[in-house]
């Protein structure tokens, strides 16, 4: 068997990050990688070349142990020491470390797949993914689909989704509103998801079927699954839609722009919260079949000037995918891609489809898989025959059915012990539900009542803890002390005071100074932690920022305003 037909070469689909991207090379131009970590999901081969049938066995045995650290993934560093040298192999020794490789692969009931190639001392440096092979594995790759009002939101997750072209109506985005006065106005008030799958070979599962597909059906057939969180655009839902950007933590931003008003209403806003929330921006222009070409290249030069696009690359056909995907998976790079295409005639939606079965997933969950279960609850339900159901994303840990977790904090800060009935992912029963996946989770004798926005489940071992107070560093330019903006972080939304700035010396690309700034929450106290991000709206201050420290008393400050 020749061993392209046993290792399938793609591009990054898991959710680990790759080493490759790390390495370096020195005075000399040789290649290095971080030094290999004992635990982990990595492993550096300098050959599997002379592997004989018994070292084949413990290597498959290292392997086994590898993916469990990975949560079913695992990266291999061909032609790599353990010290990070890389040295490189020639093309037949290569190949037969390959071949030994989906040996031992095919024993676990895993494929593996060509990441990249580098060159080394001696030969190719060779990166792969390893992957087990199960039923209730997929990829999910999560997009925050935002705009202005009337940009064509809806009726592109609507084509996208249920594979109809749009009559020039909106007759494609009915099926992705939710409550009946949208369907009255047009307009999308509220957090719609819509799921678009694809199979190995990049093929659509949506449209596969003569009959409409539920969730189930795609999902029992897809290895990757694409979730669009279709937002409001309006102004006066800007809190849904901040709230979705925030508690869903999207993989990516679909900004759409309507080719004909361009730049307008919420999306500048809408794109300046995608940047402080760090969420790469894919800017998606519709409504070109209503322009011709010399207006659309007009059009798209004021779009990105009026954005201040840093690193714009207009993507028109599959030969630029390639460059693209590359750059977003170049953690030091900040791409922007831009697609042009219509609903109503369908031009360029295949290359948008193509890259949707093949955009590289933007966060890492590897690292958190073993850490204690955490669910950050966005919704809640009360469901006849099941009661009180609450969805969510698991960020840390894997939570099963019969899982015992802590429910809170509640408005004195305290948490309640709650078993979890079961667990649904995307509309599926499942076993588990893994970190960096979202699904619903029944509770057992909890009533919807005792359910707000900002709670949590979360592991009695993590050992959680409501707090007050807490100090982040903010990036504001009309941030002080005595005012009370309101705080969005995660799900979390509440006025709190700001009781001490002090200034620094950094400055951010727009020219505003980062600040030192302690906050009180003004209602009761809320789950965050450090690292975590934060947004300041309202009372005349607008920033962005990152909790430094929790649970901080007034008297280790000297109190002052800026």
């Amino acid at each position: 068997m020749e061993p392209e037909d046993l290792v399938k070469a793609v591009r990054h689909e898991g959710h680990l990050k790759s080493v490759m991207a790390e390495a370096q090379r020195d005075a000399q131009g040789v290649l290095h990688l971080p030094h290999e970590i004992e635990a982990g999901p990595v492993e550096y081969k300098r050959t599997l070349v002379h592997a004989s049938e018994e070292r084949i066995v413990h290597l498959t045995s290292q392997m086994k142990w590898r993916l469990r650290e990975g949560g079913g993934e695992a990266l291999y560093e061909i032609g790599v020491d353990d010290d990070g040298t890389a040295f490189g192999l020639c093309p037949c020794d290569l190949e037969k470390s390959l071949k030994n490789l989906a040996k031992m692969a095919r024993n676990l009931n895993a494929e593996i797949s060509v990441l990249c190639e580098r060159e080394g001392q001696e030969g190719k440096v060779c990166e792969l993914l390893v992957r087990e092979l199960r039923e209730d594995r997929y990829l999910d790759i999560r997009f925050a689909v935002c705009g202005n009002v009337s940009a064509g939101k809806s009726t592109l997750v609507g084509v996208l989704c249920f594979g109809e072209l749009d009559d020039g109506d909106g007759a494609a985005r009915i099926d992705c509103f939710t409550h009946p006065h949208e369907l009255i106005s047009g307009q999308t008030s509220s957090i719609t998801q819509e799921i678009m799958g694809f199979d190995r070979e990049g093929n659509c599962i949506n449209y596969s079927s003569i009959q409409d597909m539920s969730w189930g059906d795609i999902i029992e057939q897809s290895y990757r699954v694409i979730s669009f969180f279709d937002l409001a655009g309006h102004e006066r839902y800007l809190k849904t839609t901040l709230y979705g950007m925030s508690g869903q933590m999207p993989d990516y931003s679909f900004l759409v722009v309507s080719a004909e008003s361009g730049v307008g209403g919420t999306t500048r806003e809408h794109y300046e919260l995608s940047v402080a929330l760090k969420i790469p921006v894919v800017i998606v222009i519709t409504h070109i079949d209503s322009i011709s070409e010399e207006e659309l290249q007009v059009a798209t030069e004021k779009i990105i000037f009026d954005l201040n696009l840093t690193n714009p690359m207009t993507v028109s056909e599959e030969d630029d995918l390639k460059e693209c995907f590359e750059l977003l998976q170049d953690p030091n790079t900040c791409c922007e891609p831009i697609f042009f295409v219509s609903c109503v005639t369908g031009q360029s939606l295949d290359l948008l489809r193509t890259f949707l079965s093949g955009v590289p997933p933007r966060l890492v969950w590897g690292l958190q898989l073993h850490e204690p279960e955490e669910v950050v609850i966005d919704k809640s339900y009360d469901v006849s025959g099941v009661g009180t159901v609450v969805t969510g994303t698991v960020v840390s840990g894997t939570v099963h059915p019969n899982s015992e977790l802590l429910l809170g904090p509640k408005s004195d800060g305290s948490f309640t012990p709650v078993t979890i009935n079961s667990v649904h992912k995307k509309r599926v029963p499942v076993n588990q539900i893994v970190c960096g996946d979202d699904g619903s989770f029944a509770l057992q004798d909890t009533p919807r009542s005792q359910i707000r926005k900002g709670m949590v489940l979360v592991s009695s071992r993590a050992k959680p803890k409501a707090v007050w107070t807490f100090e982040a560093n903010v990036v504001s330019t009309s941030v002080r002390t005595n005012i009370e903006p309101i705080v969005q972080s995660r799900t979390v939304r509440q006025s709190a005071r700001i009781w001490h700035v002090e200034g620094t010396d950094v400055r951010s690309s727009l020219g505003a100074k980062s600040n030192i700034v302690c906050f009180k929450f003004k209602y009761q106290p809320e789950y965050v932690k450090p690292g975590m991000r934060i947004i300041l709206r309202e009372a005349g201050c607008k920033g962005i920022g990152t909790i430094t420290k929790v649970d901080i008393l007034e008297s280790d400050y000297t109190l002052f305003s800026t």
